[in-house]
């Protein structure tokens, strides 16, 4: 990787540890139900309905943003609790404020910034919320674009999200870098593109990857990424 102008990230999962905002978030919503449940049975049901819900949306079948409202709904009906959109609230309410960057994010993201151009490219389907959660972590001040894919009308893995800031930007794909966790929505798709990855992994490493290269935290990433802009005749501090 050589001449990199540009390093764009994922957000869920990525910069952010979505899986802990959304289980603490569905622990505090079963404990404020009028009904005693197990909380991790509520947990368990609540992950089989998001992940209904993201078929559902592929297959052009619901509307995307109504995904807080049919997740929990149905799985309220499956304890037979009555439902009342005030649970989405509390839901949302502890799911935005508990969002928080990964140790380690924030240093990366610092000494990037001012190096190279950077970007949040977010799958997210509701802009609003996800650039609220982004606010959150106090990490927005550092990149040049937020773009959530609800505003662009594509999502990944589609290259027209990968190649929508290499082309604002008048770059070419192999000076860019797309750092994401997913291996068919981030690595595939930004590769496809053209863009160099690093796939970001919180838990032992993948058998099989695509990615240029493997970062199992922020320490690691923080020393390739470095590494490659050393080679750029980047000032590296």
């Amino acid at each position: 990787m050589n001449n990199i102008k540009a390093v764009f990230f994922d957000f869920d999962n990525t910069i952010v540890d979505y899986v802990k905002s959304d289980i603490d978030s569905l622990r505090i919503l079963a404990k404020s139900l009028p009904v005693k449940l197990d909380a991790n049975a509520f947990i368990d049901i609540a992950v089989e309905q998001i992940m209904k819900f993201h078929d559902l949306v592929n297959d052009g079948k619901v509307e995307a943003t109504n995904i807080h409202n049919y997740r929990l709904y149905n799985t309220l009906q499956y304890f037979s609790v009555e439902w009342k959109k005030e649970y989405v609230d509390i839901y949302l309410q502890h799911f935005i404020q508990s969002t928080v960057c990964f140790s380690g994010a924030e240093k990366v993201i610092e000494y990037l910034y001012g190096k190279v151009k950077l970007g949040i490219l977010s799958n997210a389907y509701n802009s609003e919320e996800q650039k609220r959660r982004i606010n959150n972590t106090g990490i927005a001040r550092f990149f040049d674009d937020i773009v959530v894919c609800a505003d662009i009308g594509a999502y990944k893995p589609s290259k027209e999200v990968f190649l929508y800031l290499v082309n604002k930007y008048g770059l070419a794909p192999n000076e860019c870098i797309y750092i994401g966790d997913s291996e068919e929505y981030d690595i595939k798709g930004s590769r496809e593109a053209g863009l160099y990855t690093i796939k970001m992994v919180h838990n032992p490493l993948p058998k099989n990857s695509i990615a240029d290269f493997i970062c199992v935290d922020f320490d690691d990433l923080y020393l390739l990424l470095a590494g490659v802009l050393s080679r750029n005749n980047v000032l590296v501090e």
